[in-house]
């Protein structure tokens, strides 16, 4: 592979900068993410298929990457699911292969930059040749050229932006409130840049849980201003949200079957509650 990333110097701030093997699988990631949209063909049992790659994406294989990095696959894996967890990737996988998106790629990665990203001594010695041989007739070619180049990438970037509209996300919940919030988390400087890959599975994650407690979640995420909003702890928070929601509604429920007093009830909620308190401490 040919060209260059650009590395920012938030890096020595970052998580995976106090890590060797971290740091190394991380920039491995950066260096493999394809720099424009391509199809890769992909073999699949006996038969073949294309799989899509969009711009800051890989297609990622634990073999291949054992054998390109020298490193065992159990800490390669480790490794790929900590930097999922920190939100610098997402990986979207099926039974037949993973695809990982660096978070934030157009961020650190310039739009601007040359597609065919070519090395300063490229640069360099194609400039001192074309320099030497230019002629004022080919001088006229290539502007000509390098009009229909412009022209070129006008035109793709034209496409790029018109599918990147008919993209429509996929919303677990409908309700005012969810949309009113969702619309103000987006429009936060952490959330603006987000790929449309990363916002949907967001999306996707969030359907596992409740629309109330996904409410609290966003929130949550706003008031903080956090990049994130499902974290380590989220799942034990939902059990914990679920047990003060649903406990009491089943309490409710068999004491009004059993005939139950207003004066009993109360007694079994106090306890339970006193209960419940007492686990989560």
């Amino acid at each position: 592979m040919e060209g260059f990333i650009n590395l920012h110097r938030t890096l020595l701030d970052s998580m995976i900068f106090s890590s060797q093997t971290g740091l190394k699988i991380w920039i491995w990631l950066l260096l493999k993410a394809s720099f424009k949209k391509r199809y890769v063909p992909l073999k699949i049992g006996k038969g073949e298929t294309t799989v899509t790659i969009e711009r800051g994406q890989l297609l990622f294989g634990r073999y291949k990457a054992e054998e390109e990095l020298c490193i065992d696959g159990s800490t390669i894996y480790r490794w790929i699911k900590k930097l999922e967890e920190n939100e610098m990737i997402l990986i979207q996988s099926n039974n037949q292969y993973s695809i990982i998106t660096i978070c934030n790629y157009d961020t650190y990665q310039g739009e601007n930059i040359n597609n065919e990203q070519p090395t300063s001594n490229q640069r360099a010695t194609n400039e001192q040749q074309t320099n030497s041989r230019r002629t004022a007739g080919e001088q006229q070619v290539n502007t000509y050229n390098k009009d229909n180049k412009v022209n070129k990438v006008n035109k793709v970037n034209k496409v790029n932006k018109e599918d990147g509209e008919k993209q429509k996300l996929v919303f677990p919940y409908q309700s005012e409130k969810f949309m009113l919030l969702w619309n103000e988390l987006v429009k936060m400087p952490k959330w603006r840049k987000k790929p449309f890959s990363a916002l949907q599975l967001t999306l996707h994650k969030l359907s596992e849980f409740d629309e109330d407690f996904v409410i609290e979640l966003i929130e949550n995420a706003i008031t903080g201003n956090y990049q994130g909003i499902i974290f380590n702890n989220t799942k034990e928070k939902y059990e914990q949200f679920k047990q003060q929601k649903y406990g009491g509604e089943n309490i409710r429920n068999n004491a009004k079957k059993q005939g139950v007093s207003r004066e009993e009830l109360a007694e079994v909620f106090f306890e339970h509650f006193q209960n419940r308190d007492n686990s989560v401490e």
